[in-house]
């Protein structure tokens, strides 16, 4: 696309963290880029953080994860029933 614009990714939301958006949460935060996760009640949210923690844990593990890789803890919002 020449001439076309183009704009970095910084940040990227994830609505629902169940196991897609648990997945795209992780594949993103280790890419570098922010992640905000937003999920509908806080049971959810913790559910889908521990998700996110046990994958990485397991790349760990198993050497899967580079000395490079982002280790901090993300955030993450739980919206109230509507």
């Amino acid at each position: 696309m020449d001439g076309a614009a183009t704009a970095a990714i910084e940040r990227v939301d994830v609505v629902g963290c169940g196991l897609m958006g648990s997945g795209i949460a992780e594949a993103c935060a280790r890419a570098g880029l922010d992640v905000v996760v937003v999920e509908r009640d806080e049971p959810s949210l913790r559910l889908g953080e521990q998700r996110v923690a046990a994958s990485l844990d397991r790349a760990l593990r198993f050497d899967k994860l580079g000395a490079q890789q982002p280790r901090r803890r993300g955030r993450g919002a739980a919206s109230p029933p509507t």
